[in-house]
């Protein structure tokens, strides 16, 4: 029997109690891996991918070798050797039997795996992750209690982060309006050059959490935290906002407005201009880039296209998010932001639906042109629309777009993330990834979000094993990153799991995707025809017959 404290620190023991020593801080880590949850067998190659992510795969499987010889070793001095039985090591997984391990449950306040660095940017990243998603994230202390990057710039600008507001509405269902109201917000403060804004993902960790200022700050690592609530009641809104500097836990500034719902663009603004002005440093309104909203000036509109949003971030094969925002249109066409999020949609259908190429581009065309002709000068839709076009092969347009968006607003966490696949497509990828590295600094717990823009990336550039990366703790990938992931895995030469995902694929395929058609638009989105092909050779060398 094998006993695991994870929280508060690692410790081992046996089945009386008595402790085992694990010497190797790599060891540990695997144990915990192994632990969340216990009984779930992992791959090797997981295994060499989370703790010895920076080293080439012989030396990584080396590296993985020894620590498993020295992991036997201590395990087989407790308690006679049976709390060895607990490890279960075959030539292709590890797992712990369920039966013969045992985690003590965390106590309140308690840290995962307090004091544990093993110095691998890959299980650092989980970890954090995985402390964020725990019931009751307790004061990280510590290097760990900042979710710090490798190559992480000081900070010059007044940092901020905006908690997600909080519904007081008697309906449930106006969470989505909430969480609306805290997005634009969020936009809207990205405005202001000076500002570090923390990205939208980030912040929405902590939704539904009881969380002191001064906990949010130091786990997102900002100065200034502004928090609020929405109540939302026929066509009267009340909106109640407040900043707070998060060391000190001191008000600097509240207000509450009580206005009609067509008043809650000027709320919006107000509240983003108040808050810059407030933060010290300085921040001068004169900096704010005078790019125009752009938006509907029909509130009916704006909701359905909060509405269509969340399906766009949570669920985006869903055809009710199309529903929403041609809705939203059919009120108001010369909704920008509306036909971005269309054209966008329409184009991942190449990806998510199998969708032709011919009906995809017809659609993506069509409502990126209506959104240019509407918000020439809305950052948000340019870079909407320039991942929109490379998708489809529209490159120049989509260089035109990214170019246009940055020069508006090149401190957008979500407009830098569109940019980086852009540049990387265009030919680019170092600045894809520099690009996308900047984001990840505003957006330290919104990884997830990243990871199919940090895939395509590294593939790109060559780096398959980095882009492999990317996809774990990634449960459940959608379909068309199973064939990424098969084609990653043979161009890395370990056909035989590349092999296994495309059966994977085969097996979830729906009989209307065209293999061909999915093929293709992957090799279609890259300027450089070697780009292109070095994905067309991957699924090739991985067995896909298209």
């Amino acid at each position: 029997m094998l006993r695991l404290t994870l929280f508060g620190g690692f410790r081992a023991a046996d089945e009386s109690g008595r402790e085992i020593a694990i010497k190797s801080r790599k060891a540990r880590a695997l144990l915990a891996y192994l632990a969340l949850p216990t009984g779930k067998a992992r791959s090797r190659e997981a295994l060499m991918a989370l703790l010895w992510s920076e080293r080439g795969e012989e030396q990584a499987r080396a590296s993985l070798r020894q620590a498993l010889s020295g992991l036997r070793k201590d395990l087989g001095k407790g308690s006679g050797g049976s709390a060895l039985d607990a490890l279960c090591i075959t030539e292709e997984t590890l797992k712990l039997d369920g039966d013969l391990v045992a985690v003590e449950p965390a106590a309140s306040g308690e840290v995962l795996l307090e004091g544990l660095h093993v110095n691998d940017p890959a299980f650092e990243e989980w970890l954090r992750d995985e402390r964020l998603h725990r019931e009751e994230p307790g004061p990280e202390g510590g290097a760990a209690q900042k979710p710090e990057r490798a190559g992480r710039p000081f900070r010059e600008a007044p940092s901020i982060a905006v908690l997600p507001f909080v519904n007081l509405s008697r309906d449930d269902g106006q969470e989505y309006f909430a969480d609306g109201i805290t997005e634009d917000i969020i936009t809207e403060l990205n405005r202001f050059q000076p500002l570090f804004v923390i990205a939208r993902n980030s912040s929405f960790a902590f939704k539904g959490q009881a969380i002191e200022p001064a906990e949010a700050g130091r786990k997102l690592d900002v100065q200034f935290i502004v928090q609020g609530s929405v109540r939302k009641s026929g066509n009267r809104l009340r909106i109640s906002a407040q900043l707070i500097e998060a060391e000190t836990g001191n008000h600097l500034w509240a207000e509450r407005y009580d206005r009609d719902l067509a008043d809650i663009f000027a709320v919006q603004d107000e509240v983003a201009s108040t808050v810059a002005t407030m933060v010290p440093g300085h921040v001068e309104i004169a900096k704010r880039i005078q790019s125009e909203r752009q938006t509907t000036k029909d509130t009916d509109a704006y909701d359905l296209v909060l509405r269509a949003s969340w399906f766009l971030y949570n669920d985006f094969a869903s055809s009710e998010a199309e529903r929403l925002l041609l809705k939203a249109l059919a009120i108001d066409p010369t909704y920008a932001v509306a036909h971005a999020k269309l054209a966008i949609y329409y184009a991942y259908g190449l990806f998510v639906d199998g969708q032709s190429i011919r009906d995809v581009s017809a659609k993506t065309r069509r409502h990126g042109e209506a959104a240019t002709r509407h918000a020439s000068g809305n950052a948000m839709v340019h870079a909407i629309l320039g991942e929109a076009y490379v998708m489809i092969g529209e490159h120049t347009l989509a260089a035109h777009h990214v170019d246009k968006a940055l020069s508006l607003n090149p401190n957008g966490f979500e407009i830098m993330t569109h940019a980086a696949e852009v540049k990387a497509c265009l030919g680019d990828p170092q600045a894809g990834l520099e690009l996308i590295d900047r984001a990840l600094q505003n957006d330290p717990y919104g990884s997830m979000s990243y990871r199919e823009n940090k895939f395509d990336i590294n593939y790109i550039a060559g780096r398959y094993e980095t882009a492999l990366e990317q996809l774990i703790g990634w449960p459940e990938p959608p379909l068309h990153m199973i064939l990424s992931k098969a084609a990653a895995l043979a161009q890395s030469g370990r056909m035989a799991e590349a092999g296994a995902e495309v059966r994977h694929f085969e097996s979830k395929r729906p009989a209307h995707w065209d293999k061909a058609e999915i093929a293709h638009a992957y090799g279609r989105m890259c300027a450089n025809p070697k780009d292109g092909e070095r994905w067309l050779e991957g699924f090739r060398k991985a067995g896909l017959k298209f």
